[in-house]
């Protein structure tokens, strides 16, 4: 009996591939890679939309696991600090600039600004002191007698013209006939027991400066504001002209401070009008200048001439010596009233 053969096909000879099935792979080949393209494309637009902080995260997972393999090395310092750029300001300042520069009442010189001292017979004398150096009509005065000897932050000043001027528009801007009543009325107080009247007595250093500082405000008053030819105030020249460092000196007169032999201050028109004010100022015998106007003066006509200067001055005169003065008058008209009277019936 014949054999019957399987009823499914048999395989076919290597080598010889059908038509259609390779057509299905070929399709199947592309079918495969346009999968790929569209997927690329769906993840760089997924990309595209995805938040920065997403990408840093992604980014920074990614340095890491490089990092750990040995295949990058990973800066671990803090990130620097971005420089602060900003628009560089005009030449010209605002007015907003120019206002902020104003001087104001704080940052202007003060007397005894530095320490008033311990060595006081009681403690009502430095009470004094504190008391008047926070009096608001004294420190609108800003006066530059005080301000000479006893005031660091006004020698600071000093080392630059436009402080100084400020300070000084500052004490020649005050009220004038005020500050003369208040340096009067302070300079009578100061002599008082209850205040510092015996260490006033004693001669203790610091109380006698305040006391030439309060009676002599007027004189440097006028002195400190008088002006140049070229507008700037004669101290401020005086105080910054390095070429001639005594410049300065004569206007420490009034203090009763004598003025260093030798010193020879600059011959010039301020020098003449501030020496013609301290020459009226020394007529009255109260004033310390009293007893240094006449040396500084002989000392100034050495350098700059004899007639540059007066060097004398009129006769000191007082209340004191004003009465002494008219004691004999007083006498004869006594006397002749007691004669007139014992001749009537």
């Amino acid at each position: 009996m014949p054999h019957s053969l399987p009823s499914w096909p048999w395989p076919q000879r290597p080598g010889r591939t059908s038509a259609s099935s390779c057509r299905c792979l070929t399709l199947a080949h592309l079918l495969f890679t346009l999968a790929i393209l569209l997927s690329c494309c769906c993840s760089m637009a997924q990309a595209q939309g995805t938040d920065v902080p997403v990408r840093d995260s992604l980014l920074q997972s990614t340095l890491e696991r490089l990092a750990r393999k040995g295949e990058i090395l990973v800066d671990q310092r803090p990130s620097p600090v971005a420089a602060d750029l900003r628009r560089r300001q005009d030449s010209t300042p605002s007015a907003s600039s120019s206002a902020a520069a104003a001087p104001t009442p704080t940052s202007l010189p003060v007397p005894f600004d530095t320490s008033i001292g311990a060595n006081y017979t009681s403690q009502a004398c430095p009470n004094f002191f504190q008391r008047f150096l926070a009096n608001t009509t004294f420190t609108s005065c800003a006066p530059l007698s005080l301000m000479l000897q006893n005031s660091n932050s006004f020698f600071q000043a000093q080392k630059s013209v436009v402080r100084l001027t400020q300070a000084l528009d500052a004490s020649c801007n005050a009220n004038f006939k005020l500050c003369v009543a208040t340096m009067a009325d302070l300079a009578r107080q100061i002599q008082q027991d209850q205040n510092c009247g015996q260490d006033f007595r004693n001669q203790q250093p610091l109380v006698l400066q305040a006391y030439n500082g309060l009676v002599s405000y007027s004189p440097l008053y006028y002195a400190g504001c008088l002006k140049a030819s070229n507008g700037n105030y004669c101290f401020a020249n005086a105080a910054t002209n390095a070429s001639s460092p005594t410049d300065s000196y004569p206007y420490y007169l009034p203090l009763g401070i004598a003025m260093p032999g030798g010193s020879h201050p600059t011959c010039s028109t301020c020098l003449q009008n501030t020496m013609a004010l301290f020459s009226n100022a020394a007529s009255n015998a109260s004033q310390p200048i009293s007893q240094t106007y006449v040396q500084a003066a002989q000392l100034i006509d050495i350098s700059c001439g004899p007639t540059f200067i007066n060097t004398t001055i009129p006769a000191a005169t007082s209340f004191a010596a004003r009465s002494s003065s008219m004691s004999p008058l007083l006498g004869v008209i006594i006397t002749i009233a007691l004669l007139a009277s014992t001749n009537l019936p």
